[in-house]
């Protein structure tokens, strides 16, 4: 889909880069980001779902799905996706299901990362889901 090789070669030296530590992000730019903070992880697992792809890199192949899977509980709680508040707005209307810690552009943002890892790095999809919380995987 991308027929410009500088652009691929970026993105996938953006997707190897983007998870390193912060100390050596800091080395590797010879200090320039020695205090800019990567947020938002989840957003970067499609460019690295691309990079680990196009370098064979397993270990960021499952870095990127277990970054992905940790953003479900850090922002819709342990629960994920099961809605956890009923709300009913007006006299006429039925209860509407809510989980109320989330936004809808964070879920929209998530899926289409999702489809991005299922596309690029689907081989390491992890087999028990959300179990890759576990710290020691």
């Amino acid at each position: 889909m991308i027929n410009d090789d500088r652009l691929k070669e970026l993105l996938t030296r953006l997707g190897e880069f983007y998870y390193l530590p912060s100390e050596k992000k800091s080395r590797l730019t010879g200090g320039k980001i020695k205090e800019r903070a990567f947020s938002w992880p989840m957003f970067a697992t499609a460019v690295s779902a691309y990079s680990a792809a196009s370098t064979n890199n397993g270990s960021l192949a499952q870095e990127t799905w277990k970054v992905l899977m940790e953003t479900v509980p850090e922002n819709a709680g342990n629960g994920g996706f099961y809605p956890f508040s009923y709300i009913k707005e007006y006299p006429d209307d039925g209860f509407y299901q809510e989980i109320s810690t989330i936004t809808t552009n964070w879920v929209a943002q998530w899926c289409l990362n999702v489809i991005m890892c299922l596309e690029f790095i689907p081989d390491v999809l992890p087999e028990k889901g959300f179990d890759v919380l576990t710290k020691d995987t």
